[in-house]
């Protein structure tokens, strides 16, 4: 983790401070928003789905869908192992399908649903 401060300030003709300063810290971390620090251990064979979405998981975590504009289609456990995921009930669009360990590591991916 690194820390950035900026300074934004005026200075007059002979390089004097006037006003008042405008001060703000930058905290740069390269592991925080990133999903990929660490592994996560699940794959879908195909991102485009027909009727059935093949999982597999490496361990336990949770799925979660949703349509583009936010709301949540579907939400389930998976445990370790190969799963068959119905979608046949879904409309023929893009899907976000978020997965997420216990340990909160999370993986996220784009499916068209056909």
């Amino acid at each position: 983790m690194q820390d950035y401060n900026f300074r934004f300030y005026l200075t007059d003709s002979e390089g004097t401070d006037i006003g008042n300063d405008l001060n703000f810290t930058y905290r740069y971390d390269p592991i925080l928003g990133s999903n990929d620090y660490r592994e996560l251990g699940v794959s879908i064979t195909s991102t485009v789905i027909f009727n059935d979405m093949e999982v597999y998981a490496l361990e336990d975590m949770d799925m979660v869908i949703y349509n583009l504009q936010g709301q949540l289609i579907n939400s389930q456990m998976l445990s370790t192992g190969n799963h068959t995921i119905n979608m046949s009930y879904l409309s023929p669009q893009m899907y976000i399908v978020k997965f997420k360990t216990t340990e909160g590591i999370s993986k996220t991916l784009k499916i068209l649903k056909k």
